[in-house]
């Protein structure tokens, strides 16, 4: 999870059925939420969690022979 100001980020894998339990839990806690937001990642956000580098660096790599280590991707949640 991220905090920055008002704003709480985070990743979660399967984030439909996630967030109605973290809504309930924000709920029993007391904290009233402005909006949620769930993203789901584009492709560049995928390539770039798995490769660790952007559609870019990867062509720039391409020309150049590097490489790189995997790693897992999930949606995105912002409140």
């Amino acid at each position: 999870m991220e905090v920055a100001g008002r704003q709480v980020s985070g990743r979660v894998a399967r984030a439909a059925k996630v967030v109605p339990a973290l809504l309930r839990d924000v709920e029993a806690a007391g904290v009233s939420l402005e909006s949620i937001e769930v993203a789901r990642p584009t492709l560049d956000d995928v390539f770039l969690t798995l490769t660790g580098r952007s559609l870019r660096d990867a062509e720039s790599a391409s020309h150049s022979g590097g490489s790189s280590a995997p790693a897992g991707a999930d949606e995105g949640v912002n409140a």
